[in-house]
């Protein structure tokens, strides 16, 4: 169910994604098999929208992972703009804190498995990363079903 302040990209056969507000957080949500975990963080919801728009790019390439941006942004690592930290390390051992360009107030936080390919999409804008991310995919695949309660 979607609750007020909060968008859904539902899927009924596979994962499903939400996108929550709460106090001035922006948190991204993965629902499989009925159980939701929130596992991405974000500060702002302009980072938060681009890291949604990636998620749903990986999902248009299933089978077809390594020709994908996601892909090559692992195998390149951290972006260099872009630092990590530990900000609970004894409670979320596996939590990254991303910071760029030395900025006062860190990003959001994620799995550090997941901080190599948010690094670049961080730097990008909304743009430059939609035009990357739609490389090899057809156009005819980018069609929404939006239903309202």
């Amino acid at each position: 169910m979607i609750k007020d302040c909060e968008l859904g990209l539902v899927d009924d056969a596979d994962v499903s994604y939400y996108l929550a507000c709460e106090s001035d957080e922006y948190y991204i949500d993965s629902e499989e098999r009925g159980s939701r975990r929130r596992y991405w963080m974000f500060r702002r919801y302009e980072d938060a929208e681009k890291y949604l728009l990636f998620i749903i790019s990986q999902m248009a390439r299933p089978g077809k992972y390594t020709d994908s941006v996601g892909y090559r942004w692992a195998q390149v690592g951290l972006n260099d703009r872009v630092s990590l930290s530990r900000p609970d390390p004894v409670n979320y051992p596996g939590r990254v804190s991303l910071r760029v360009d030395e900025e006062a107030t860190d990003r959001g936080w994620m799995a550090e498995s997941d901080a190599a390919a948010a690094s670049h999409i961080l730097v990008l804008t909304f743009e430059e990363l939609d035009t990357l991310l739609r490389e090899g995919i057809p156009a005819d695949w980018f069609t929404i079903n939006i239903v309202t309660d």
